[in-house]
């Protein structure tokens, strides 16, 4: 994978899908301009994430902390790497952010390439594996 990093404060999950699919930052963000004008900057909202991921041959599972079956949160958070690869919702300063993690848990933050760990962030929100589609 070939880290990407982000070229505004909001674009974080541009930056990711482009590490994630290998498709250029540019293209992803062309994809996502509609969405991006939409929302005036503030991000790529999960259903624009995650159709844009099923358009390019992914699959994906979301965990989040909070368990809703047994309205708790789950007593392992957050959960080891269970994907190929996975994006992760951070808080990062008081902020809502985006990274990268590999199957192994290493990191790749699109704002600070220095940080390689889910401990160096505030929370963490939700966790999303990706696979790639068998049937594509």
């Amino acid at each position: 994978m070939q880290y990407v990093e982000q070229r505004e404060d909001w674009d974080c999950v541009i930056a990711c899908l482009a590490m994630v699919t290998e498709i250029p930052y540019e293209f992803v963000l062309d994809d996502m301009q509609a969405y991006c004008d939409k929302n005036e900057g503030t991000g790529i909202g999960d259903d624009a994430f995650y159709e844009f991921l099923a358009e390019h041959g992914f699959v994906v599972q979301t965990f989040y902390e909070f368990y809703t079956p047994l309205q708790r949160n789950r007593v392992r958070w957050p959960l080891p790497p269970f994907a190929p690869i996975h994006v992760v919702g951070v808080i990062a300063d008081g902020i809502e952010h985006s990274v990268v993690m590999t199957w192994n848990g290493v990191i790749y933050d699109p704002e600070d390439m220095a940080k390689v760990g889910l401990w160096e962030y505030e929370k963490v929100n939700e966790i999303v594996g990706i696979w790639p589609n068998p049937k594509r």
